[in-house]
C-alpha cells in the first residue's frame, strides 16, 4: 500500500486540485504547498492537536488515587480494630469475678446482664439488617430464584453451626482475661480452610506446591494458637475445664466459614460444555436455505444460543440468582438460632434466668460515668464501625483499591489490635483505666508479660494467615464497580471477627473461577461503532471522524476488535453521490489518514453504495491492528429513509450477519456503540461505558453524560437544562430502577438485548400514538422496549460526550416538539403496560412507576403551575391581583393555542418568540418581587412583641406566614431549600458548577419552556417532519404582500367562522400560471419521504453534452408494475415532454403535452422540479392523474447546476437548457462572461421585461442558474476532485466476492426496508388519527390546567382555609414536588458516590499510565504481545527515519546549483 501521511493526503486533495469545469481550467501549482500562506497557522495546529491527541491522566489523578487508597485503607483498619476492641470491652465485663450471674449482686449483676444483652445484640443485628436488606431487594423478584431443597438444607445446617460457634466464642472465649490472647485465637478460624484446600490440592499432581503451602499455613496457625492456649492454661486466664470452648468454637467457625462449602451452596450449575458445543455445531451445519431464512426469523423473534440466562417466562437472570434468597434463609436462621444458643449457653453454664434477661435491657446511653453507660458506648462503637468497615471494604474492592485499601488493612488488623492491647498506657486509656482500674487490668497486659510466648505466636498466625488467605485476597483482581454478590460469597458483615469474616468470605481466584471467566469473556468483546448521518456540517463531521481516529489510535497495541459504520441517509441517488456525502468523504483522508479516497473498496449493494477502508495505525504502516471503517450510502429510492430505518439497517447487519458469521463472537460479547454524526467523544469515555456494560449481563444499554456545544442564549439555556436533566433525572432513574432513555448520540447497547426487541422496533406505524413513539422519538422507544423486555439501562456519569445543540429559536422549538411528544407517549405507554413491565422486568418497582406517574402529572400541570408562580410574583412586585393576572394569562395562552391550531408554523414560532420575550420581562419582575418578599419574611424573624408605655405591641405578620412563632412563608422555605439543594448539587459536580450560572436564562425562559413549548408541541404532533437538519429552501420568486394583508390573512385563519369569502372561492384551476405563483426550487428538489435525497449534487461542466443530467444505471422495473409501459432513458439523456408522455400514457400526451410546454416544462430536466401544487396550478384537474404524474416525476433525476463562472454565454445557456434565449441575451448586450455580472442584480420582473422570458419553468431555471453564477469555493473544488476519484475507483462485484452478504442485504431490503408508495400507505388514516390524538391531548391539557387554576386561585383567596399560610391543595402539591425533588437529590448523592468509585477505580497508580479499566483497549496480561507490538513500533519509526534520510540525500543539489544567482563579494 502506498505510504502517505496526513499532510501528504491533505496536499493531494487540496493543493493539487485541477478545476474540472470548462470555464476554469487552471491547474493549481504544486509549488503552492511551499507558500507560507498555503500552510496551517499555529492556532489551527494547536486546535487540531488538542482535538486529536490522546492524553494520559494528569498527575493530580494519580495522586488522588494514592491518597484515596491510603485514606480508605486507614479508615478500614480503624474500623476493624475498633470493632474488635469494642466487642472485647463489652465481653470483658463478664469475666471480672468468675461466673458473672452467680457471684455478682445488685448493680454488678445488672451490668453483667447488660453486657450479655449487648453481646447478643451485636451477634443478632448483622443478621437482622441483612434479612431486611435482601428481603426488600429480592423477596418478590422472580429473577432471583429460591435455591433447591438440598441447598436450603446445607445453608440451614451451616447457619446453625455458625451461630453456635459465634455464641460460644463471644460469650465464653471473648471474655478471657488479657485479651491479646483472644486476638490471636481469632485467627484459628483459618485452620479449616487451609486443611480442606491443602487436601484437595494434594490429590492433584499439578498443585503439589499449593498443597505444601497450605500445609505450612495449617502448621503455623495451629502452632500459634497452641502457644496461645498454653499461655491461657499456664497463667490460668481461663479455667481448664472451659478450654474446650476454644476448640469447639474455632472448629464450628472454621467449618461454617469454609469458602469451599459456600461455593457449593451459592454456585449455579453451569450447562454441560459438551452439550453446548454439540448444539453450536448442529446450528452451524444447517443448510444455506435454512440459514437465510433463519437470518430474518432470528431477527424478528428467534432465539440465540446465548439466551441461556433468560427463563421461560422471559425474565433476565444473573448467574448469582440463588445468593439473595440464600441470604434471607441464612439470616433468618442465624437470628433465631443465636437467641436460642445464647439462652442455652448462659442457662447451662452460668445459671442465667429470666430475671437477668429483664435487667439487661436497662440501657443508658451517653453516661460514661457508669458501667452501663460505658458498655452502651462500646456497643454503639461496635455497631457503627462494623457497618462502616464492611461498607468501606466493599467500596475499595469496587474501586480496584483492593490491595492497599482492603487486603493490607485486613492483614494488619490482628497485629495492630494485639499491639494496642499490649501497650498498657494506650490500652488503659481506651478502657477507662482511671475510672475502672480492675476492668482495664483484666483486658490489658502489664508490661512485657508473656511476650516471649505471645510474640512468636503472633508471628506464626500472621504468616499462616497470609499464606492461607491473605496472599490470594491481595492478588485477586476485580471488575470495575463489581456487584457485591460477585465479591463475597455471603454478602454481610460480622461484628465479632470482622477481618476474618471478610478474608474468608471474599471471592478469590483460588476458589472462584467466574472472575477469570468474566475477564476472558471481556477479552473477546467486539464493538461496532454505528453512526447515523444526514445533513451535518463539515465541522460536526470532522469531530466525529477525529473521535473515531482516537479509537483507532487507542486500540493499536491491543486485541480489541472495533469497526465503524456510518449509515448516510440519502447519501446517493442512483450513481450520483450527494454533496453532504462528498463533504464527509473529503474529510476521511485528512482525519483518518487513509490516503487518497480512491483507495477504498467500492461496491454496490441493494441499499445503495458502500465504501470501506482499513484504517492504518496511528504510528505508521504495519504498526498495530487495522480498524475497518465503512460508509453506507443509502439510496432513499431503494430503502426507507429516516433515522429509525438506518438503525434497523446496522442492527440487522450486526445481529444477523457479522455476529453469526464470526465464530469468535456471540451476543454476549458483541456491543454496538451508537453515535450521532455531530458527537465528540474520547476512548476513555468508551472504556467507562463498557465498564458498566461488562460487569452486569442484565444491563442492556449504558448512556453517558452529554454536554451541549454551541453559543448564544439558547446554548446557555440548554447548558443548565442538560445539567439538571443528568444530575437529577437520569441519576434518579438509574438508582430507582432503570434509565428510560439512552440517547443514540452516544450509548452502548448489548447485542443480545437488541435481539429481543428488534422485531417490535422494526414494525411499521399504524396508530397515532405509534407515530410519536416510533418516528418522533426512536431512541426513547428503543429503551422503552428494552425496559419492557426485562433489561436494565444504566447511566454512566464518568463517560462524557459533546454534541451540537440548536442555537436558533425555531430549530430548538421543532426539536423539543419531537422530544416532548415522544416522552409523554412513552411514559404513558410504560404506565399503561405497568403490569407486564413489572412481570418481565423485576428491577422496576411499583415506587419507580409512581415516581414516573408523578413526573407525568407535573408535566401536564406545568403550564398552570408556572402561571400561578408568575401571578404570585407579580402580586409581590407590582401589587396586581392574582385572580386578574391569572385570567389575563389564561386568555393569552388560549389565544396562542388557537394561533397554533389555525396558522402556519412560521406564525406560531414568531408568536412564541414575542411571548418568550414578553414573559422574560415579566419573569424579571417576578424574580425581584419574590426576592423582596423573601427579604421581608426573613426580617420578620427578629420581630418580637415590645412595650409602648403600658401597652404591649405585637408585630404584624404576613397572612402567608407559617405561624407567629415562625413568621416565614412556605414560599420562602421552599425557595431556600431549592437554592440549597442546587448549591450542594453543584458542589458535587465541581467540574460542571458553572452550569448553575446559566440558571438565570432558564428562569427567565421558564414560561416559554413550560407553557408555550408544551402547547406548541401538543398542537403540532400531527407534523411528520423531523424539524432539525432540514434543508432550508429559499424562495426568491415568492409573491410579496403588504403588512395589512398579512395580518388580515392571520385574522381570517383565526376567526375562520366569520370569513364569508371562503364560500365564494372558485376551486377550478387557472388556465395559466404566473411566475410569481410558483415557489422557487433550489438545486435539490425536495421530494416525498420515500424518495428524499440528501443534499445537492455537483455536476461537472467539462466534457458534458448540453443539458446533461445524471440518472442511475440500474433498472427500476422492480419499482413499477409489470404492465407499466413507462421506461427510462439512458443515463445522460434528457427526454422531451412529448416522448415522456408517450412512455407514460399516449392519451395524456394529447391532453397535457401542450399545457406543459406552455409553462416551460419542455423536457424532463424542467419536469423534474415539479410538485403536486405545480401540477394543479398548470391545469391538471383530475387527482388520479396528478398522483400518477407526481410518482413519475419523483423518479426523474434532478437537474443540477454547478457553481462556476463560465467562459462564454453560449455554453452557459446550453448547459442550463435555455439556449433558445441566446438572441435575447445578445439584444441586452450580454455576450461575454463579464456581461453576466449584471444578471446578479436581476429580479423576476427584470427577467420578464428585459430578457422576454415569461414561462414559469424558464424563469425559475434562470434564477437558479444566476444563484450559482459565482466562483466555486475551495470545498466545492475539493468535492469535485473527490467525486472524480470515486468515479475512477474500481467498483467490485459484491455478488461474486461475498454472495452471502449480498443475499442478506437483498433479503433485508425486500422484507423490511423497501419503501412503500404513499398512495398505498396509511398516511391519510394516520393523519386523521394524529388529529384525533391532538384534540384529545389538548382537551385534557386545557381541562386539567383550567381546573387547577380555578381550584388554587379560589382557595388562595379564602384566608379561613389556609394551612401553614398556604391553601391545603397547593400545600399538598408543593409537598409532592418537594418530595420528588428530595428523592432526586438523594439519588443524585448516591449516584455521585458511584461515579466517584468509578473514577477512583479507573485512576492509575503510576504517572504516565492510561486509565485502568475492566474493559481495556490493551490486554496488559499478554506481555509478549505488547512487547512485540512495541518492537514493531520501534522498527516502524526507524524505517520512517531511514526513508526521510534517504529522501534528503537524493534531493541534495551540487554546491554550484545551490549557490545564489547573485554573489556579493566582501569589499
Amino acid at each position: 500500500m502506498q505510504e502517505r501521511t496526513m499532510g501528504s493526503a491533505s496536499n493531494s486533495l487540496g493543493d493539487t486540485i485541477t478545476s474540472t469545469t470548462s470555464f476554469t481550467r487552471t491547474t493549481v501549482p504544486k509549488m503552492r504547498s511551499q507558500l507560507s500562506a498555503s500552510g496551517i497557522s499555529k492556532i489551527e495546529r494547536h486546535i487540531h492537536q488538542s482535538d486529536v491527541v490522546l492524553e494520559n491522566p494528569s498527575k493530580y489523578v494519580v495522586v488522588t488515587k494514592w491518597l484515596a487508597t491510603i485514606v480508605f485503607g486507614v479508615l478500614l483498619l480503624v474500623c476493624l480494630v475498633s470493632s474488635k476492641l469494642s466487642a472485647i470491652g463489652i465481653a470483658a465485663k463478664l469475666s471480672e469475678t468468675g461466673n458473672c450471674f452467680t457471684s455478682q449482686k445488685g448493680d454488678n449483676s445488672k451490668n453483667c446482664s447488660t453486657s450479655f444483652i449487648l453481646l447478643l445484640l451485636i451477634l443478632v443485628i448483622p443478621n437482622v439488617l441483612t434479612c431486611l436488606r435482601f428481603t426488600w431487594n429480592s423477596l418478590y423478584r422472580k429473577d432471583r430464584k429460591w435455591p433447591t431443597k438440598l441447598k436450603i438444607f446445607y445453608c440451614i445446617c451451616l447457619s446453625l453451626i455458625e451461630s453456635f460457634g459465634l455464641c460460644l466464642f463471644a460469650l465464653k472465649v471473648l471474655k478471657i482475661n488479657k485479651s491479646a490472647t483472644v486476638v490471636l485465637l481469632m485467627d484459628g478460624v483459618y485452620i479449616g480452610h487451609s486443611v480442606v484446600i491443602g487436601f484437595i490440592n494434594s490429590r492433584s499432581r499439578n498443585s503439589q506446591f499449593q498443597s505444601i503451602k497450605f500445609a505450612v499455613s495449617t502448621i503455623m496457625v495451629v502452632a500459634g494458637c497452641g502457644i496461645t492456649i498454653f499461655v491461657i492454661a499456664n497463667k490460668k486466664l481461663m479455667e481448664s475445664k472451659d478450654l474446650w470452648h476454644i476448640f469447639v468454637s474455632i472448629l464450628c467457625l472454621s467449618t461454617a466459614w469454609l469458602p469451599w462449602l459456600r461455593k457449593k451452596i451459592v454456585s449455579v450449575v453451569q450447562p454441560n460444555s459438551y452439550q453446548t458445543e454439540v448444539a453450536y455445531q448442529a446450528t452451524e451445519s444447517r443448510s444455506s436455505d435454512e440459514q437465510s431464512q433463519g437470518t430474518i426469523s432470528s431477527m424478528y423473534g428467534g432465539s440465540s444460543l446465548t439466551s441461556s440466562q433468560q427463563t421461560d417466562d422471559g425474565l433476565i437472570e444473573s448467574k448469582e440468582k440463588y445468593t439473595h434468597k440464600l441470604m434471607i434463609i441464612s439470616s433468618v436462621t442465624k437470628t433465631v438460632s443465636t437467641f436460642l444458643f445464647a439462652f442455652l449457653i448462659q442457662s447451662v453454664f452460668d445459671g442465667w434466668s429470666v430475671k437477668e434477661w429483664s435487667e439487661g435491657w436497662d440501657l443508658r446511653f451517653g453516661d460514661l460515668e457508669t458501667t452501663n453507660g460505658r458498655q452502651t458506648y462500646f456497643f454503639m462503637i461496635n455497631i457503627i464501625t462494623s457497618i462502616l468497615g464492611y461498607a468501606v471494604g466493599l467500596y475499595v474492592l469496587r474501586t480496584q483499591m483492593g490491595k492497599g485499601g482492603f487486603a493490607v488493612p485486613l492483614l494488619l488488623s490482628t497485629p495492630v489490635t494485639f499491639g494496642m492491647l499490649y501497650i498498657n498506657d494506650l490500652c488503659s486509656g481506651l478502657y477507662f483505666g482511671k475510672t475502672d482500674i480492675e476492668y482495664s487490668n483484666n483486658i490489658c497486659h502489664n508490661g512485657t508479660e508473656n511476650l516471649e510466648f505471645l510474640l512468636p505466636a503472633l508471628f506464626l498466625v500472621c504468616i499462616g494467615q497470609c499464606l492461607s488467605t491473605g496472599y490470594y485476597v491481595y492478588k485477586s483482581s476485580t471488575i470495575v464497580l463489581q456487584k457485591e454478590v460477585k465479591l463475597f460469597w455471603m454478602p454481610m458483615y460480622n461484628s465479632i471477627l470482622p477481618d476474618q469474616w471478610m478474608l474468608l468470605d471474599r471471592r478469590t481466584q483460588l476458589m472462584d473461577d467466574t472472575q477469570e471467566q468474566q475477564e476472558e469473556q471481556i477479552k473477546k468483546t467486539k464493538v461496532y461503532i454505528c453512526t447515523t448521518m444526514y445533513r451535518e456540517t463539515r465541522d460536526e463531521m470532522k469531530q466525529l471522524l477525529e473521535s473515531i481516529s482516537l479509537i483507532n489510535a487507542a486500540k493499536q497495541f491491543g486485541t480489541r476488535h472495533f469497526e465503524s459504520h456510518i449509515i448516510f441517509d440519502g447519501g446517493i441517488k442512483g450513481n450520483v453521490i450527494g454533496d453532504k456525502a462528498l463533504q464527509l468523504l473529503s474529510l476521511v483522508p485528512e482525519v483518518l489518514k487513509t490516503g487518497d479516497v480512491d483507495t477504498c473498496t467500492k461496491a454496490d449493494f441493494p441499499y445503495g453504495l458502500r465504501l470501506s477502508w482499513r484504517l492504518p495505525a496511528s504510528k505508521g504502516e504495519d504498526c498495530g491492528q487495522p480498524m475497518t471503517f465503512v460508509i453506507h450510502l443509502k439510496d432513499n429510492r431503494k430503502v426507507k429513509n429516516k433515522k429509525r430505518w438506518s438503525q434497523i439497517m446496522y442492527m440487522s447487519y450486526i445481529l444477523d450477519f457479522l455476529v453469526k458469521e464470526d465464530a469468535k463472537v456471540d451476543d454476549e460479547t458483541a456491543f454496538i456503540l451508537t453515535t450521532d454524526a455531530d458527537v465528540k467523544f474520547t476512548p476513555d469515555s468508551v472504556e467507562a461505558l463498557l465498564d458498566l456494560m461488562t460487569r452486569d449481563t442484565s444491563v442492556g444499554a449504558v448512556c453517558a453524560r452529554t454536554h451541549p456545544l454551541g453559543e448564544g442564549p439558547l446554548y446557555w439555556y440548554q447548558q443548565f437544562e442538560y445539567a439538571i436533566g443528568h444530575w437529577f433525572q437520569k441519576a434518579a432513574e438509574h438508582v430507582l430502577g432503570s434509565v428510560l432513555c439512552a440517547p443514540g448520540c452516544f450509548s452502548v447497547y448489548r447485542v443480545r438485548a437488541l435481539r429481543d426487541i428488534i422485531p417490535t422496533y422494526a414494525s411499521n406505524v399504524e396508530k397515532g400514538l405509534e407515530f410519536l413513539t416510533k418516528d418522533m422519538g426512536e431512541d426513547r422507544w428503543l429503551c422503552t422496549l428494552m425496559v419492557q423486555s426485562g433489561w436494565r439501562i444504566d447511566y454512566c456519569a464518568a463517560s462524557c460526550n459533546y454534541t451540537n445543540c440548536p442555537t436558533e429559536f425555531d430549530e430548538f422549538y421543532t426539536q423539543r416538539r419531537r422530544w416532548i411528544g415522544s416522552t409523554i407517549a412513552n411514559l404513558y405507554l410504560l404506565l399503561k403496560e405497568a403490569k407486564i413491565v413489572r412481570k418481565l422486568n423485576q428491577g422496576i418497582s411499583i415506587w419507580f412507576l409512581v415516581y414516573q406517574a408523578a413526573l407525568l402529572v407535573s408535566t401536564v400541570l406545568g403550564p398552570s403551575t408556572v402561571m400561578l408562580i408568575i401571578s404570585g410574583g407579580l402580586a409581590y412586585a407590582w401589587g396586581l391581583e392574582v385572580i386578574t393576572t391569572v385570567i389575563i394569562q389564561f386568555i393569552l395562552i388560549v389565544l396562542y393555542g388557537i394561533i397554533c391550531i389555525k396558522t402556519s408554523q412560521k406564525t406560531q414560532l414568531l408568536t412564541a418568540k414575542i411571548l418568550t420575550f414578553a414573559y422574560a420581562l415579566v419573569m424579571m419582575a417576578v424574580v425581584v418581587g419574590t426576592a423582596e418578599q423573601i427579604v421581608e419574611n426573613l426580617a420578620n424573624i427578629n420581630n418580637k412583641p415590645y412595650q409602648d408605655g403600658n401597652d404591649t405591641i405585637n408585630p404584624t405578620f404576613s397572612p402567608d406566614a407559617i405561624s407567629k412563632d415562625f413568621p416565614i412563608s412556605i414560599t420562602t422555605v421552599y425557595f431556600g431549600c431549592l437554592v440549597g439543594l442546587f448549591l450542594v448539587t453543584g458542589i458535587c459536580h465541581l467540574d460542571e458548577f458553572t452550569c448553575l450560572f446559566q440558571g438565570i436564562w432558564f428562569l427567565l425562559c421558564l414560561p416559554s419552556g413550560y407553557i408555550m413549548l408544551i402547547i406548541y408541541s401538543v398542537v403540532n404532533i400531527t407534523d411528520r417532519s423531523w424539524g432539525t437538519r432540514e434543508e432550508k429552501q429559499e424562495n426568491t420568486m415568492k409573491k410579496t404582500s403588504t403588512w395589512y394583508e398579512y395580518i388580515g390573512a392571520i385574522l381570517r385563519q383565526i376567526f375562520f367562522c366569520c370569513d364569508k369569502r371562503h364560500d365564494k372561492h372558485d376551486n377550478k384551476p387557472p388556465t395559466s400560471i404566473e411566475t410569481s405563483d410558483i415557489p422557487y426550487v433550489s438545486r435539490k428538489r425536495v421530494s416525498s419521504e420515500a424518495s428524499d435525497i440528501e443534499g445537492s449534487f455537483t455536476r461537472s461542466w467539462q466534457g458534458r453534452p448540453t443539458g446533461t443530467i445524471y440518472e442511475h444505471q440500474e433498472s427500476r422495473e422492480d419499482l413499477l408494475n409489470q404492465d407499466d409501459p413507462y421506461t427510462y432513458g439512458d443515463e445522460d439523456e434528457i427526454i422531451k415532454v412529448d416522448d415522456w408522455f408517450q412512455q407514460i400514457d399516449p392519451g395524456l400526451k394529447i391532453e397535457y403535452a401542450a399545457l406543459f410546454k406552455k409553462h416551460g416544462y419542455d423536457d424532463t430536466s424542467f419536469i423534474a422540479s415539479m410538485t403536486e401544487t405545480d401540477l394543479k396550478r398548470i391545469g391538471i384537474k383530475k387527482k388520479t392523474q396528478r398522483t400518477m404524474l407526481e410518482n413519475r416525476i419523483k423518479d426523474l433525476p434532478d437537474f443540477l447546476i454547478e457553481a462556476a463562472v463560465p467562459d462564454n454565454v453560449d455554453t452557459w445557456l446550453k448547459d442550463i437548457g435555455l439556449h433558445q434565449y441566446k438572441s435575447a441575451f445578445t439584444k441586452c448586450h450580454i455576450k461575454k462572461t463579464k456581461d453576466l455580472e449584471q444578471l446578479k442584480t436581476f429580479e423576476k420582473k427584470d427577467i420578464e421585461n428585459e430578457l422576454g422570458i415569461t414561462k414559469a419553468a424558464h424563469v425559475r431555471r434562470l434564477q437558479e442558474a444566476i444563484k450559482y453564477l459565482r466562483t466555486p469555493t475551495k470545498e466545492e473544488l475539493l468535492h469535485a476532485e473527490i467525486k472524480q476519484r470515486l468515479d475512477n475507483a474500481i467498483k467490485h462485484d459484491i455478488q461474486k466476492i461475498n454472495a452471502t452478504e449480498y443475499e442478506f442485504w437483498k433479503l433485508l431490503t425486500e422484507t423490511h426496508l423497501k419503501p412503500t408508495s404513499e398512495a398505498f400507505s396509511l398516511l391519510g388514516q394516520l393523519k386523521i388519527k394524529l388529529e384525533e390524538l391532538r384534540n384529545t391531548w389538548l382537551m385534557i391539557l386545557l381541562a386539567v390546567n383550567s381546573l387547577w387554576l380555578v381550584l388554587i386561585s379560589t382557595l388562595a383567596s379564602k384566608i379561613n382555609l389556609l394551612v401553614l399560610g398556604s391553601n391545603p391543595v397547593g400545600l399538598v402539591f408543593l409537598l409532592i414536588f418537594g418530595v420528588l425533588l428530595l428523592v432526586q437529590f438523594f439519588c443524585m448523592l448516591f449516584h455521585r458516590l458511584s461515579t466517584l468509585a468509578h473514577f477512583l477505580a479507573r485512576a492509575p497508580y503510576r504517572f504516565g499510565h492510561a486509565y485502568r479499566s475492566s474493559w481495556s483497549y490493551k490486554n496488559d496480561d499478554d506481555i509478549a504481545a505488547v512487547a512485540a507490538a512495541k518492537r514493531a513500533e520501534k522498527e516502524c519509526r526507524q524505517r520512517e527515519r531511514n526513508r526521510v534520510r534517504n529522501r534528503q540525500k537524493s534531493t541534495q543539489l551540487p554546491e554550484d546549483e545551490r549557490s545564489p544567482l547573485i554573489k556579493f563579494e566582501a569589499v
